[in-house]
Order: C-alpha cells, then sequence, then structure tokens
C-alpha cells in the first residue's frame, strides 16, 4: 500500500455525509466498498424521497445522490438514511427570506504525530473535536464550513507523499494511479478520526482544499517539477472524490479553478480557490475566470438586492505586515515559501487588490450592504476589519485557524507580531487587527435580521485550552453604516 501509515481509529470504511441544504434539497455523500447499489432515503414528517446511489469502485467506492422534494420545506428538520446510519438536519430558509441562523467555520485538521515507524498516535490538538460538537449543538449551529487543510499530505516528518515519491529511484517513481492511493488513504485515515468524524457526521458540510490538502506552499514555490505536478493530478482527483463531491451538482470530473456560491436564505456565501491554478511565475492566485465570475456573482447579488455576502477564501487577505512579506519572499526553500505564501506577496498583491476592489465596490454602493471575509491556513484565529481606500468600501475578516495542528512558540511569536504590524507596508487598506489568538480553536457565526434591513453578524472564537475545554477568545461583530 501507498505510505501504509497506521492511523489510530483506522481508516473510513462505510460512511454517510451531508452537504450544506436548500430549502427544499440536499446533496448525501457515501463511500460504501465492496456495495452495488445502496438506498438512500430522505424523509421529513410526512414528505418522503428515495433514490439509489451506486458506489464507484473506480472513486474508492464513492457516491453521491441530489436528493429534492418536490415543494420547499424552509427551516425544517429531516432525516436522510443509507447503509443503516442516519443523519439528521435543518432544510435552509426560504431563499431570499430574512432568517436567523448560526454556523461554524475552522481550517487546519492535523490530530496525528509518529509513534513507531508507520503507526500514528495522536497528540493533545485533537481533544478539540468532542467540546467542538457539543459547542455546535448547543448554540443550533446548522452547518460547519471547512476552509481548508482538511488533510495533510506532509504532516508528518518524514511521512509525506512528496517523500515517499521521492524516495524511489528516479526511473521507477510512482504514477498517478499509485499517487492517488496515497492521496485517497490520506483521506480514508484523516478523515475517520473519531472526533472529526463526529463532527463531519452530525452538521452538514462544506469544504475547500488550501496547500497541505496537495503539498505544502503548492503554487507558491520557485519551481515546480514534472513529478509534481503529476502529485497536484492526483491530489486534485483524491479532493473532487472527499471534499467538493459534497457540494450540489459537483461530479467526480473537471478542472479548477473550483470556486462557486451558495445561498442561505438571503445570505449568499462565494467560496474561492486560492490553490487551483496559483502560480507563483505566473503571478496568478485567481485566474481571469475566477475574477470574472467574483465579478458575475456580485451582479446577482445586486440584482437580488442581497445585503450580506460572505467570502470563502483559504488563505486570509490580510494578516501579515506586506513589508515584511515583500522583505522574506526571496529565501530559499520551505521558509521562503511560507512566506510567499502570503497573498500580499509582490507576485499575488495585483490579484488580490483586484478582489479587494470588487468587494469594496460591491459593499459602498448601498449602505446596508456588507461583506466578510472567513479564512483559514494562519494557525492563528483572527478578526480584522479593512477599509480599501481606492473605493472606500468596508470588509470583516474572520479566521479560525488551527482545528488540531499544532502551532509553537515560533509560529505563536510570528503571528503576534506580523498581525500587530498588518499595516506596515500596506498601501491599499486601512487594517485594524481586532483580536488574536494562536491556540487551537473553532469559530461561530451568527447572523440575524435586521428590522430595517441588512444584519448584524457576530464572530466567536472558541479556543482550546490546556484542560481540553473550548473557552471563548476573540468576539467581533459586523452591522450595516447606517
Amino acid at each position: 500500500m501507498a505510505l501504509g501509515l497506521q492511523f489510530p481509529d483506522g481508516e473510513l470504511t462505510e460512511a454517510l455525509r451531508l452537504g450544506v441544504p436548500s430549502d427544499r434539497s440536499v446533496r448525501a455523500w457515501l463511500r460504501a466498498p465492496e456495495h452495488a447499489a445502496v438506498e438512500v432515503t430522505l424523509t421529513s414528517g410526512a414528505v418522503r424521497c428515495s433514490t439509489t446511489a451506486l458506489p464507484d469502485p473506480g472513486h474508492d467506492w464513492i457516491a453521491t445522490v441530489d436528493l429534492e422534494l418536490d415543494r420547499p420545506l424552509p427551516g425544517e428538520p429531516f432525516a436522510v438514511e443509507a447503509l443503516g446510519q442516519r443523519r439528521l438536519a435543518h432544510f435552509a430558509p426560504s431563499a431570499s427570506e430574512p432568517a436567523a441562523f448560526s454556523f461554524a467555520f475552522g481550517s487546519c485538521h492535523q490530530p496525528f504525530e509518529p509513534n513507531l515507524d508507520k503507526r500514528l498516535t495522536k497528540h493533545d490538538g485533537a481533544r478539540i473535536y468532542a467540546p467542538a460538537l457539543e459547542l455546535m449543538r448547543r448554540e443550533d449551529a446548522r452547518f460547519l464550513l471547512l476552509v481548508g487543510d482538511q488533510v495533510y499530505s506532509d504532516g508528518i516528518a518524514g511521512q509525506s507523499v512528496r517523500d515517499w515519491a521521492e524516495s524511489f529511484a528516479p526511473d521507477d517513481r510512482p504514477g498517478f494511479d499509485r499517487l492517488l492511493d496515497a492521496y485517497r488513504h490520506l483521506y480514508r485515515g484523516y478523515f475517520n478520526e473519531a472526533g472529526y468524524r463526529a463532527l463531519l457526521d452530525a452538521f452538514p458540510t462544506r469544504m475547500t482544499w488550501d496547500d497541505h490538502d496537495i503539498a505544502d506552499s503548492w503554487g507558491s514555490r520557485f519551481i515546480e517539477t514534472d513529478e509534481e505536478r503529476l502529485m497536484f493530478r492526483a491530489a486534485t482527483q483524491a479532493y473532487r472524490e472527499y471534499q467538493r463531491a459534497l457540494q450540489p451538482g459537483a461530479s467526480f470530473e473537471g478542472e479548477p479553478p473550483f470556486h462557486g456560491e451558495f445561498r442561505y436564505g438571503d445570505v449568499a456565501f462565494w467560496s474561492l480557490d486560492l490553490r487551483g491554478v496559483r502560480s507563483w511565475n505566473d503571478e496568478v492566485v485567481l485566474g481571469t475566470q475566477q475574477l470574472d465570475d467574483t465579478r458575475r456573482f456580485l451582479d446577482r447579488c445586486t440584482a437580488d438586492d442581497t445585503r450580506t455576502v460572505f467570502v470563502i477564501a483559504s488563505i486570509p487577505v490580510v494578516h501579515f505586515s506586506p513589508a515584511a512579506v515583500g522583505a522574506l519572499q526571496w529565501i530559499p526553500g520551505g521558509k521562503g515559501s511560507d512566506v510567499r505564501d502570503r497573498w500580499d506577496a509582490a507576485p499575488f498583491r495585483e490579484e488580490r487588490d483586484a478582489l479587494i476592489d470588487l468587494v469594496g465596490s460591491w459593499q459602498r454602493a448601498h449602505p446596508l450592504r456588507q461583506v466578510i471575509v472567513l479564512s483559514g491556513d494562519v494557525h492563528s484565529g483572527a478578526a480584522f476589519r479593512v477599509r480599501d481606500r481606492a473605493t472606500g468600501g468596508r470588509f470583516h475578516q474572520w479566521t479560525s485557524s488551527s482545528l488540531s495542528a499544532p502551532g509553537g512558540l515560533a509560529h505563536n511569536i510570528v503571528n503576534r507580531l506580523g498581525s500587530r504590524f498588518a499595516q506596515f507596508g500596506e498601501r491599499r487598506c486601512e487594517v485594524e487587527r481586532v483580536g488574536l489568538d494562536p491556540r487551537n480553536n473553532i469559530a461561530t457565526v451568527h447572523v440575524r435580521p435586521l428590522q430595517g434591513g441588512g444584519h448584524r453578524v457576530t464572530f466567536d472564537l472558541h479556543a482550546h485550552d490546556a484542560h481540553g475545554r473550548l473557552m471563548p477568545s476573540i468576539s467581533a461583530s459586523a452591522a450595516p453604516d447606517v
């Protein structure tokens, strides 16, 4: 077997998961080895629909089905059953209807450390998931957003996909199929970690990838070899199967960028792909297609009078001092690629500013509009307020990172100092740091309609302390500029 890691909770076998529902439909994702067909049933009160899923051995025995009722049931509870498992959730509020709801988001799931050879154990960060589940239930969260690094292809020293591939002689390097098997092996192990699995089983989920789902600092290295590009192809296929497939209508095919939208009541979410076309040498993070589609998304929000937009960006738009990034981005090796991975590195700044221009112009055009960026990646929870000098538009950026990946003293110091001076060297925006916490964390977000229009949105970061508890850490809020 590729990699051959032995995970403490074994590997995912039969599983049933839900994507974020609409007011009448939901996508069910399942893995069912050796099953030719699986009946999947949705029940809400006396309403019932059923279909057959066909697990595909060519896609690691994964299947998806979109269950849709003949009429909306906004806010109603429902159950989906398959494989002897039952998942409970609520339909979304009616499209375009103001409604109060809550959700959670986080990033960076890396609960493992090496023990003996290929055997893994869990470090203390893995203890976050049980209290996170309790927190989400207590706050009546309706769904979970995972905004990057759901698996770590290189999270354990000497046991990464890249290390494994490079351990072979040049004329015997693993091809696409063996690399794909390696990434699937990681997904089955990471997604079967007991606490994380309980979270995914309990709540509808939407995911987007970041670098560790592929390779550390993917797209921010000076050189990409043919072997690395083959790794990227394999990682892309595994991502389509295990993460993107939770999105309604998504298939196991297609090429990046994998961006897209969903609506929840009268609130819109726009999920960016910051890895699919990223290239340091080509000075690309989003690419022309993704920027154009972002503009069209905001045009739709204007046409239907959407007041609140969440932008899911795995890498924070602001966080570190641009002057420090500019000075350090040419360092060779892994440390340099970590710096170059920041969105305000010189080759990526033009596209960063193009995105800021789009959201700033849209927000500025109406006093009841607001934009909130949800981010991960940096292994620190944080909240920022940002004003774009060029358009006069404002946005909030809230970060939850990491769920369970370890940080350490150096990471703590870099995050505290780098974000404290986030304004230093920043020519485009006025940046104010509201709070920062480098401990493992998860965030909850509460959306409440306002009587005069628009929404009040609150952000609560919950940090994992030394006693295994989740404690309140950072609070921030957003409301229309009226």
